[in-house]
């Protein structure tokens, strides 16, 4: 609070100290006509809001160049995706912005007043100014986005919604929180200029032309103090909801959260634990409900159909060739896995484990060989990094990657049912995802991002979305590391309890991750 103090006593005093320079060079002037002292032009400016003509002019020129600003930022933002949808529309958009950027404002005017009303003039102008600005931005955004999230999410298979909501506007946002602020001061210049040229009826660039042709040097300060304070009241404006719009309530896990959630009672009556039970009873609240999207939903978990003995995923690969930049990476692989098979693949550094668990997971071409049921047969992924949602807690990064199956979608998804393997009821996902982490031996999690993670708790999280789906096979990179010995275990046995009766591929260094596992080990070589 002292240090927020102490910014705006500095700014204060800077004020205070430009508004002494202009007043001491204007008596050194003492020519009213060229420099105005302070006094007379805050004179001028009281008169003129004394005139109805004033208001009517400064909501006129606002309202025009506030439209101009709103619609370059919406085109500008749907030109950017169409860009990214096809190169060669990006190509012609690009030369098109830089076009509209190396056009003088000037030139702009005179050739939009061939086609439009000066009425009109400040609004297409200011649009012109701003949508290269928002354009470049967004596309740059758009170009940056963590392609190894978007993999995360082709093996997850999120929702269009999902993948924009949570990948693309987290990448998108600060370019275009920085559009707006580079934009908006372009905007009120560009505007202000055009209507100086075009002239419009009850608009402040009138009122300045007019000013200067009369030589009423006050009221032509006063006018300019009157577009700096609007330019600065809309940006502020504009960047105050913008850098709002984006944010969003963390799930609360405090006993006043709680305490508020169950007196929202969602849950059915029969959604209660059995006597005895220790699974606790959140039910969310229902403005609590964005923390889930829809169709993602409690349901019976895919290990109770393990428990019938029904093994599932079948995977094979022959004869596989892949190369790097002339490198051979791969060479003349095979591996089949049979379903319900659980195989730990391991050899030396650089040998190719890695590229291999790609390539059966569809996330890497291989140059040449085969590669069955690899996608096809409903698959998930452990990856060498976590390729976590950031700054989503880890409740969402579950629930939004769980790739939960699309039958369990009801018009209440908070609520639905699900019957653990044990036989115990629980009211809804929110409850699930807590006993999957409580199992996996997640702890002091609840309210907080997973970027407030440390190495091994970012690990659990996303072990948990991985077993937690609905995939035949789950292949899984590493899957232990940044976790010490006892977690490891932990780890392991809930790994093995949730993938029983599905196949389970793992790449890794050490053979104690195989007995772990009671995994079979198939070593890979050069």
């Amino acid at each position: 609070m002292e240090r927020k103090h102490a910014v705006y006593r500095r700014k204060i005093i800077a004020v205070l100290v430009l508004l002494a320079a202009w007043q001491l060079l204007s008596c050194l002037v003492d020519r009213v006509i060229f420099l105005p002292s302070v006094p007379d032009t805050l004179c001028a400016l009281i008169e003129l809001a004394r005139t109805r003509d004033f208001y009517l002019s400064v909501g006129t020129s606002f309202l025009r160049i506030a439209a101009g600003f709103l619609l370059a930022a919406a085109s500008g933002a749907l030109l950017a995706v169409f860009a990214e949808l096809n190169a060669q529309l990006r190509e012609i958009l690009q030369l098109l912005m830089q076009l509209i950027k190396s056009i003088p404002v000037a030139s702009f005017v005179i050739l939009v007043l061939l086609w439009v009303r000066s009425a009109q003039l400040s609004i297409v102008i200011s649009f012109l100014m701003v949508l290269p600005v928002i354009f470049t931005n967004i596309s740059s955004g758009i170009q940056q986005t963590d392609q190894k999230l978007l993999e995360m999410a082709w093996i997850f298979d999120l929702s269009l919604f999902c993948k924009i909501r949570y990948i693309y506007l987290p990448a998108v946002w600060p370019a275009f929180v920085t559009a707006c602020s580079v934009g908006l001061g372009f905007c009120w210049k560009s505007g202000i200029a055009a209507e100086v040229i075009g002239l419009p009826a009850h608009s402040i660039g009138t009122q300045l032309y007019e000013a200067k042709l009369y030589l009423m040097t006050p009221e032509l300060f006063a006018w300019t103090i009157v577009i700096v304070f609007l330019s600065s009241l809309f940006e502020k404006a504009v960047m105050l909801f913008v850098r709002r719009k984006f944010t969003r309530k963390r799930l609360g896990t405090t006993e006043q959260n709680v305490s508020a959630a169950s007196s929202k009672q969602l849950s059915p009556p029969d959604s209660s634990p059995q006597a005895g039970s220790n699974v606790p009873v959140l039910p969310f609240p229902e403005n609590d409900r964005k923390h889930f999207p829809d169709g993602f939903v409690t349901h019976s978990t895919p290990w109770e159909d393990a428990a019938k003995k029904t093994p599932t995923g079948f995977l094979s690969a022959k004869n596989l060739h892949k190369q790097f930049g002339g490198q051979l990476v791969l060479s003349d692989v095979s591996l089949t896995v049979q379903p319900g098979e659980r195989l730990c693949i391991m050899g030396a550094s650089g040998v190719g484990k890695t590229t291999l668990l790609l390539i059966l997971a569809g996330l890497v071409k291989q140059d040449s060989g085969e590669v069955v049921n690899a996608k096809h047969g409903r698959l998930s992924m452990v990856f060498q990094e976590d390729r976590l949602l950031e700054d989503e807690d880890a409740f969402l990064n579950a629930a939004v990657a769980g790739n939960l199956p699309g039958k369990y979608r009801t018009s209440s998804p908070y609520t639905a049912q699900y019957k653990a393997a044990d036989g115990r009821q629980s009211g809804n996902l929110y409850n699930w995802l807590r006993e999957e982490f409580e199992q996996i031996g997640l702890k002091d999690y609840e309210g907080k991002p997973v970027s407030d993670f440390s190495g091994g708790m970012r690990r659990r999280v996303a072990i948990v979305r991985a077993v937690c789906s609905d995939a035949d096979i789950v292949l899984f990179d590493e899957p232990f590391r940044g976790l010490d010995s006892q977690s490891r275990i932990q780890a392991a046995r809930y790994v093995k309890k949730r993938m029983e009766g599905r196949t389970l591929i793992a790449v890794t260094h050490d053979s104690v991750d195989a007995e772990l596992l009671d995994a079979k080990i198939w070593v890979l070589k050069h």
